[in-house]
């Protein structure tokens, strides 16, 4: 029995979910609507003050002082403005240079 040919999407829709997690404390799950660019401001705006009301959170109180904000060189991650608001916030930041998110040997 010969089966149809699947279409294939030209352009397959994507999705953007943004979250984090440590030891203690699971952020809400973001998904960011589709086609949205997420650049610095988005970014700045819409997904960091959950991770740094997280960070804030009763649950990381104990911990606070040895938690490493984690993220990668995404352009939107890396603006001078997000990188002066995380710094000022939390005392360890692997950044851009420190810390690759797409490396298989780190994750």
């Amino acid at each position: 029995m010969k089966l149809p040919k699947l279409a294939k999407a030209k352009n397959p829709l994507k999705l953007v979910v943004a979250g984090g997690f440590s030891s203690n404390v699971l952020t809400p799950l973001m998904v960011i609507e589709v086609g949205r660019k997420i650049n610095g401001s988005y970014y700045r705006e819409n997904i960091l003050p959950t991770y740094l009301d997280a960070l804030d959170s009763q649950d990381m109180s104990p911990i606070k002082k040895k938690a490493t904000f984690m993220q990668d060189g995404a352009p939107c991650h890396t603006t001078n403005e997000n990188l002066s608001l995380i710094k000022s916030r939390v005392q360890r930041v692997w950044s851009k240079g420190v810390w690759s998110g797409n490396r298989p040997d780190v994750n």
